[in-house]
């Protein structure tokens, strides 16, 4: 073990709660004894409240719309002070933040301890004129304050993969190319066991399943509803775990009940979520990709599924997930016109059959990599954490 602890700081604005991807990072932070971890974030509306051991999280509030200015402010203020204090009391050798959103309290953070290593992850791409949305100032500043001032400091800068980081570096060309990585959002390797027990589920009826937000602007949520609505009564049913909706939404949803169709607002703590997919036969992903950074995705949510054992259904405009068409069996990934899903005959759905080859990607094998180069370890450190954490 080094002779000193590596001090890690986190800083992620938006409710860790709706980021599955930083979780995992957090949970491979926390198997490491020679890693001192602070993360900060913001409290959502979530039920449930991430943690993990040997990382300490601390929430400031999330101002929320309709709350008067002054509150709003005063949270929005309170968040980077937040930061500074917990930058102060443990004296960060490394400091990884989230989106724009989170730079002004790394700047500030940076300031007060220059020599400290930045690393910067974005969740999402956002082109450029995203910045300059009336409801966008907090990311707008954030941006600024990046070009500015962040970009030139920062060691790592990575996008979930390789075609974002592409377009971040043509909006971005004062970035050096040589700092910006792809990094995937991949589940535990511990939830491939989840795909060993979905062999054992019954054939019929057919289970769709879907883990996310839902908006009916953005999302083929009442494209879906309509198509099942036309089908024998159970012949396909529905499972919707519902991280985030607008009320628009919930009032269609509540509109709209149907026999086999259940509806879990609020979504599910992301360490229940192994035990509730096993159960299902195909995993839905349903954004309409209205925007590039949605044409350019491959959402946590198709790894999430195809570790534990399910088909995914996608929509064909969805570039980013191409790649993993054939992933762990031939047809697992399958390209689907949501708008016309009329044709669409439970016959034609591609239920999941044996595994072609075992599930051979996980968050642990990029984030241990990934810790040791932000962090300066050395293949020896490395290997002595993996032991120590095992024992």
């Amino acid at each position: 073990m080094p002779a000193e602890q590596s001090r890690l700081l986190v800083i992620h604005w938006f409710p860790l709660e709706q980021f599955p991807p930083a979780q995992n990072l957090l949970n491979v932070c926390s198997e490491r004894p020679s890693l001192t971890t602070a993360a900060v974030t913001t409290a959502g509306t979530a039920a449930w409240r991430f943690c993990t051991p040997h990382v300490r999280i601390y929430r400031s509030r999330f101002p929320v719309r309709g709350q008067w200015k002054i509150c709003r402010l005063l949270q929005f203020l309170a968040f980077p002070l937040l930061c500074l204090v917990r930058a102060l009391l443990l004296r960060p050798q490394t400091l990884l933040y989230y989106e724009p959103h989170s730079a002004p309290a790394a700047l500030l953070v940076m300031l007060l301890f220059p020599r400290t290593k930045l690393c910067i992850h974005y969740h999402e791409y956002r082109q450029l004129q995203h910045f300059q949305d009336a409801g966008n100032a907090i990311a707008r500043l954030g941006f600024w304050l990046e070009r500015r001032f962040l970009f030139r400091r920062a060691a790592w800068i990575s996008h979930t993969n390789p075609e974002r980081c592409e377009l971040f570096l043509r909006d971005c060309p004062i970035v050096s190319r040589a700092v910006v990585k792809a990094l995937p959002n991949l589940p535990p390797m511990a939830w491939c066991h989840a795909a060993k027990a979905a062999e054992l589920r019954s054939a019929a009826p057919i289970r769709l399943i879907y883990v996310g937000a839902v908006s009916l602007h953005d999302t083929y949520i009442a494209e879906i509803i309509d198509w099942l609505r036309a089908l024998p009564p159970q012949q396909v049913t529905l499972d919707l775990y519902i991280s985030n909706y607008d009320e628009k939404t919930a009032a269609f949803l509540r509109e709209n009940t149907l026999p086999g169709v259940r509806i879990h607002l609020g979504g599910l703590p992301y360490a229940e979520l192994p035990r509730v997919l096993a159960e299902g036969h195909l995993g839905l992903i349903i954004y309409k990709c209205t925007t590039v950074n949605y044409i350019y995705n491959a959402p946590n949510k198709l790894f999430e599924y195809l570790a534990c054992g399910l088909n995914v259904l996608y929509p064909e405009q969805m570039l980013g997930v191409q790649p993993w068409i054939d992933a762990v069996r031939p047809q697992s990934v399958v390209p689907v016109r949501f708008a016309e899903l009329a044709a669409l005959t439970p016959q034609d759905l591609p239920l999941p059959g044996a595994l072609c080859r075992p599930w051979p990607w996980s968050g642990d094998s990029i984030y241990r990599p990934f810790l040791d180069e932000v962090l300066g370890f050395s293949h020896s450190d490395s290997a002595r954490n993996a032991e120590l954490s095992e024992k």
